[in-house]
């Protein structure tokens, strides 16, 4: 008797895979080709106008409730470089105080902290802070006063 050898059905491929392939690099090719600037050319906005428009949105996003804790933690750093134990310093959940100016996004804030001092005795403070946001949100101080 000989043995009888069947073949295997072959698997016949759904293209998927070579569609998931072909779609992926479309994909790539198509957002290296494009350029998120092409939207204002085609609308006729000149980049005058964008910068405009980008600075009248970053004047009214220029809020207290939005950045103020962020200005609070941000002036932390510049009142401990005027400590003599700057380790020791603690400040307390919230400020006393926090404005801002939203045409020029400078924060003024105001709170009292406690420290050691020279002695390793600890003594409270007070500090009044003003601290701006740049568009690029970095933060620079404007001017920083410790009392304590």
């Amino acid at each position: 008797m000989a043995k009888q050898e069947t073949a295997a059905p072959k698997k016949k491929s759904s293209g998927l895979g070579a569609l998931l392939v072909i779609g992926t690099i479309g994909g790539i090719m198509y957002l290296g080709a494009t350029n998120p600037s092409d939207e204002f050319k085609v609308a006729g906005v000149s980049s005058a106008e964008r910068e405009a428009q980008a600075a009248a949105t970053f004047q009214k996003r220029c809020t207290v409730k939005r950045y103020g804790g962020m200005a609070f933690v941000m002036a932390q750093s510049h009142i401990k470089r005027r400590l003599n134990d700057p380790g020791s310093a603690k400040f307390g959940y919230q400020p006393a105080a926090t404005t801002v100016d939203p045409a020029s996004c400078t924060f003024t804030v105001l709170g009292e902290f406690s420290a050691k001092n020279g002695f390793g005795g600890r003594v409270r403070g007070s500090y009044l802070v003003k601290i701006k946001r740049t568009p690029d949100g970095a933060w620079a101080p404007v001017s920083v006063n410790v009392d304590g």
